[in-house]
């Protein structure tokens, strides 16, 4: 007999296998980045397909087996997916998920950068930011998870963009001026992760 694990995840994508089932990107607080099979999710009759939509926030049960993870059943809690016509919105959360399926390992548990992505999906879907703060939220948020994954530097001028509340007004404004230098760093950082 399997043990079921149960847990909160935020879905980060996935892919279609065979004619019905997805394999799914699922980033937890207990066990880190998983990969799960989930059986018949595209079946309209399923009751999986609303709470495992990519950019959904989830209560899930997994089971491991021979063959790796699989959803056993789950429970929707909420979506990032923004409302409305706000693509600045939607191409911040796709473009963080892609990266986050880049760079985390499979089963290392990172609470920190759990809470982080968190904290900032839920930010980024209501606050009623301008398309150019979001992009702001967006490079703050990726040296964040390069932080916390070990892959930044120590370079002085951007402790406050790694340590104060990324909501925080003044700090959207003042990334303004540093977002050349930032986003020069984040893709050296990226280079030299390898991955």
């Amino acid at each position: 007999m399997y043990t079921i694990f149960h847990t909160d995840a935020i879905v980060l994508g996935g892919n279609d296998r065979g004619d019905a089932s997805r394999a799914l990107s699922l980033f937890t607080r207990e066990h880190g980045l998983l990969y799960a099979h989930a059986q018949g999710l595209r079946e309209l009759k399923s009751k999986l397909r609303y709470a495992l939509q990519d950019f959904s926030y989830a209560h899930v049960n997994l089971v491991h087996g021979k063959s790796g993870w699989k959803v056993t059943s789950a429970l929707h809690k909420s979506s990032f997916l923004p409302h409305g016509e706000m693509r600045a919105r939607l191409g911040a959360i796709v473009r963080v998920s892609k990266l986050l399926r880049r760079l985390l390992p499979e089963e290392e548990k990172n609470e920190a950068l759990y809470d982080e992505i968190l904290q900032t999906f839920s930010m980024i879907k209501s606050t009623p930011f301008s398309p150019q703060y979001i992009f702001n939220v967006e490079v703050i948020l990726v040296m964040r998870i390069l932080a916390l994954l070990g892959y930044w530097g120590d370079d002085v001028r951007f402790a406050p963009f790694l340590e104060e509340d990324i909501a925080k007004e003044e700090l959207l404004q003042q990334m303004m001026s540093i977002k050349p230098f930032a986003i020069r760093e984040i893709n050296k950082a990226l280079k030299e992760t390898q991955l």
